[in-house]
């Protein structure tokens, strides 16, 4: 039986629309994996922005593990990370997708050696969050409002990270003065600069 004229003009617009609409998936997952690998990644380390408030530094290595294994297991499947702050340092085991620096990171830069980060701690931003009772800002529905993001933006108390990755030695948190002196100590390129600094 042969198709008819109008028949086979539905068909052709049906799949038309079925090519149009894989190109639009297609170009989708692209633009995410263009995002995810060339923006987020650091070597090893990873940017993870599940939302606007939790931006932290994870490791991208090692395997993944729970906070109720044994000591050796953390040792066997973790990476041997050392936080290193003035003469202190603490070796930690840290598993694939494990924080090495909370949130908030609100800047971060690398070259094949360093990795520099400007980290607004919530913990300080979230004594401000009393002032938004006494401020009675409410939704639609009756809720009180945080403006989280309004107080991250608009927070000028910041914490600086010095990360050698070779190494995995974490340097820091440092005030501004103290990150300036730390890069030169440890040889940072001139050229690698996190925003505030250009």
């Amino acid at each position: 039986m042969a198709l008819t004229e109008k028949t086979k003009k539905i068909i052709k617009t049906i799949l038309l629309i079925y090519s149009a609409i894989l190109l639009i998936i297609l170009s989708l997952y692209l633009i995410q994996i263009y995002y995810f690998e060339k923006l987020d990644r650091f070597d090893g380390y990873r940017i993870w922005e599940p939302n606007y408030l939790d931006r932290s530094l994870r490791m991208d290595r090692g395997d993944y593990f729970h906070p109720d294994e044994t000591y050796e297991d953390e040792r066997r499947k973790g990476i041997k990370v050392t936080y290193i702050r003035n003469n202190d340092s603490s070796v930690n085991f840290i598993g694939k997708d494990m924080s090495l620096i909370d949130e908030y990171i609100d800047d971060a830069v690398d070259n094949k050696e360093f990795i520099l980060v400007d980290q607004k701690p919530l913990d300080s931003i979230f004594g401000k969050i009393e002032e938004q009772y006494i401020n009675d800002k409410i939704d639609h529905v009756g809720r009180k409002i945080f403006p989280m993001k309004e107080l991250i933006n608009e927070s000028n108390i910041h914490q600086y990270w010095i990360i050698r990755k070779k190494l995995d030695y974490v340097y820091g948190p440092f005030r501004k003065e103290e990150y300036i002196l730390k890069k030169k100590e440890l040889g940072v390129p001139d050229n690698l600069k996190l925003k505030f600094e250009k």
